[in-house]
């Protein structure tokens, strides 16, 4: 008898080499997680990217002294 030839059904239903794979060794679940951590991440920078452009821009100048000069203007009757 050859002890060299390839393994049968029996070895392999001996070793669980036809079993199935258990949840975390499958790699759809590992995709699927990945593909769900990339979409959240491009989420939260979204999110953040439009609340920066929502905050207040604020525009100053230097101080200066002088005269403060107010014009109101109004239409229809007061």
């Amino acid at each position: 008898m050859n002890e060299s030839t390839t393994p049968t059904a029996e070895l392999q239903a001996l070793l669980g080499e036809d079993a199935p794979l258990r949840w975390w060794q499958r790699r759809s679940l590992w995709l699927a997680l990945g593909a769900l951590l990339l979409v959240a991440g491009a989420l939260y920078f979204w999110q953040e990217r439009q609340q920066a452009d929502q905050l207040p821009s604020y525009v100053t100048t230097p101080l200066k002294t002088g005269r403060l000069a107010l014009n109101v203007s109004a239409n229809g009757t007061l």
